[in-house]
């Protein structure tokens, strides 16, 4: 069996040369004859989360779906040691009070502009003073975290702690998990939060087919904040993101 969730000809050609039994793929393309059960589902009009859409493709083989989603995202003592570890290096202590900002969705969203983090940031600073700030991303996104922290003084970036492109994909879970709260713009880190059940403050545009409503993490405890003009994600403000954060910081 194969369930063709990312349509593309070579993919559905190569199962079928392979002559793989049960091809489940999209029935809105031109090459939909390579697969003998079809899903004719728009995901272009993004009314539903992208994980009904992919789970809609196993009706072929499942009549009764089931939409409530466990996710088992699991880590062991050692791998948290090991974690640890690796950040005092960096003077940096896993097991305090933190937050993580994430500015970066590496060209798969509208991102909010780099300077409404930066000035995230300083408010969190300023009215959070038990907590650190973590910058996370990969190594494309470490000239942009660096040049945010150089407009810091010394005294706060004593606070600030770059972490793009230092992490793996597991060491990334275990940090996300052990942080109070993840803010960020819809990128994949997003959706580990979402399947750990953080904290989260997101940033999605109001387009189609961008929005949250497709894209949007899969926790009970995520803010989504979106443009008020449709498509300018300046004009999400500052005081809604700093408001966010209190919601969430403040609550018992």
């Amino acid at each position: 069996v194969v369930i063709n969730v990312f349509p593309r000809f070579e993919l559905a050609l190569a199962f079928f040369i392979s002559g793989i039994n049960i091809r489940i793929g999209s029935g809105y393309r031109w090459y939909s004859f390579l697969y003998n059960e079809k899903i004719y589902e728009h995901r272009k009009h993004a009314i539903k989360h992208e994980s009904d859409y992919n789970l809609n493709l196993l009706k072929p083989i499942i009549p009764n779906i089931d939409y409530n989603k466990t996710f088992y995202f699991k880590y062991n003592t050692d791998e948290f040691s090991a974690l640890k570890n690796k950040l005092l290096a960096l003077d940096f202590d896993l097991s305090g009070k933190f937050i993580i900002l994430h500015p970066s969705s590496r060209g798969s969203a509208m991102d909010l502009p780099t300077e409404k983090f930066k000035n995230l940031c300083s408010e969190i600073l300023k009215n959070f003073t038990d907590f650190n700030v973590v910058f996370s991303g990969s190594n494309d996104d470490l000239e942009k975290t660096n040049k945010m922290l150089s407009e810091f003084n010394e005294s706060e970036r004593k606070r600030i702690f770059n972490l793009a492109g230092t992490l793996n994909l597991k060491e990334l879970m275990i940090l996300i998990d052990s942080s109070k709260l993840f803010i960020s713009n819809s990128t994949g880190p997003i959706h580990i939060a979402g399947a750990l059940n953080k904290n989260i403050i997101g940033f999605y545009p109001d387009k189609i087919p961008m929005n949250s409503e497709r894209w949007r993490p899969l926790s009970e405890n995520a803010i989504i904040l979106k443009p008020k003009i449709p498509e300018d994600m300046n004009s999400i403000s500052n005081e809604d993101i700093i408001s966010s954060v209190q919601n969430i910081l403040n609550k018992k």
